[in-house]
């Protein structure tokens, strides 16, 4: 009976919102960061080139070339891929194939 006479009381939006444009900012980022790592640009573009070679070798430009088609990604679907489904472990499985028999005819390794 006294249900109907209370107020309702409304709940406050504590939660703090997240920012909507983080995954378009990463992938202007990653865009950014891969073409100048691929035009060595300045001190910057020397750097990330350098940690791509430290990273993968003579095949430095497979790397910052996914990282621009990852950035890619990000800007137009707005989210990120989801790495861990059969399709990317295929390609993923398929690249470092295709990329070892390249490392292979270089160095005439047999």
């Amino acid at each position: 009976m006294i249900r109907w006479l209370r107020k309702k009381k409304k709940k406050k939006d504590d939660e703090k919102k997240k920012f909507e444009y983080s995954n378009e900012v990463i992938g202007i980022i990653l865009i950014l960061a891969s073409i100048i790592g691929i035009g060595a640009y300045g001190p910057a573009g020397n750097f990330i080139r350098a940690f791509a070679i430290f990273l993968v070798g003579n095949i430095y430009i497979f790397l910052l070339m996914s990282l621009l088609l990852l950035g890619g990604y990000l800007i137009l679907k707005r989210k990120m891929p989801n790495f861990s489904s059969l399709r990317w472990i295929g390609f993923l499985y398929n690249s470092y194939f295709i990329l070892s028999i390249i490392t292979c005819k270089i160095y005439n390794i047999k």
